[in-house]
C-alpha cells in the first residue's frame, strides 16, 4: 500500500489500523492515542450550540473504542508500549506499575470540556512519571499551535513519553495518528515513525504539520 506521506523515515497510512499494520513487522515502540468510546465529539457539538468550540472539528471520531484482539494485536508487534487514555481501556490492558500523568496546568478548577489531567498506560518497569505542560485554550507552553482535531497532544509532551521508553528505540509505530503530534516528536528526536489514520482530513494535517519546519516546544 503507497503511503498518504512518506519522507525522512516518517511515514502516514490512510485507512483501517488494524489492516493496514498487519504485515508490517516489528516496532520498537508504541506511543498512541485512541480514541475512548465516550462521545466527546457529540458532547462537543452540544456545547457548541451555547458557546461556540472554537477550530475544532466533531462528530463521531471517538463513539467506539478499539476491541481487544486490536489492542493485542497492536501490543503483540511491539517492545514498548505507552497508550494514553489507558484508564478507559483497564479492561482490556494488564496492571501497570509506570503510568504517565500529563497535568495540564488548567486555572479553569473543572470548568473546561476537558480533564486537568491525562493518563497513560505503558508496559514500563518503572515509577509513575508526571510532566506539567501548560495546555488549556491559548495559554499553551511553548506557543505550540493548535490545530482543527478536538484531542491534539502537545509535541512536548509527546517527545517526553518517547524519552521514558528507554535506550534503542529506532521505530515507532502510532496506528491512531490523529493530528500527528506523536509523528512530529519522533523526527525531532531522529526516529522512523508510522502513523495510521482513518480519516484523510487528519492525514492530510499531520502532513502539512511534518512538512513544516519542528520546533523545539521543550517540556515544561
Amino acid at each position: 500500500m503507497k503511503p498518504y506521506y512518506d519522507h525522512d523515515g516518517i511515514q502516514i497510512y490512510h485507512g483501517n489500523s488494524e489492516e493496514i499494520a498487519i504485515g508490517m513487522g516489528r516496532f520498537d515502540g508504541l506511543l498512541t492515542d485512541p480514541p475512548y468510546g465516550i462521545g466527546v465529539g457529540a458532547k462537543l457539538m452540544g456545547a457548541s450550540k451555547t458557546r461556540p468550540v472554537t477550530n475544532m472539528i466533531l462528530g463521531s471520531w471517538d463513539a467506539k473504542r478499539p476491541s481487544q484482539n486490536i489492542f493485542d494485536l497492536f501490543i503483540g508487534m511491539t517492545d514498548r508500549q505507552v497508550i494514553w487514555g489507558g484508564n478507559y481501556f483497564a479492561d482490556m490492558l494488564p496492571p501497570s506499575r509506570c503510568w504517565l500523568v500529563w497535568h495540564k496546568r488548567s486555572e479553569a478548577n473543572g470548568q473546561t470540556d476537558f480533564a486537568d489531567a491525562e493518563l497513560a498506560w505503558t508496559s514500563l518497569d518503572a515509577n509513575v512519571r508526571v510532566i506539567v505542560h501548560e495546555w488549556n485554550g491559548f495559554r499553551r507552553a511553548g506557543g505550540e499551535d493548535r490545530y482543527p482535531h478536538p484531542t491534539q497532544k502537545p509535541v512536548g509532551v509527546m517527545t517526553w513519553a518517547l524519552s521514558l521508553m528507554g535506550g534503542g528505540m529506532k521505530t515507532i509505530l502510532d496506528p491512531y495518528m490523529g493530528s500527528g503530534s506523536s509523528l512530529l516528536a519522533c523526527k525531532k528526536l531522529r526516529l522512523q515513525a508510522v502513523g495510521i489514520e482513518a480519516e484523510e482530513r487528519f492525514c492530510e494535517m499531520a502532513a502539512l504539520r511534518l512538512s513544516q519546519e519542528v520546533f523545539d516546544w521543550g517540556e515544561a
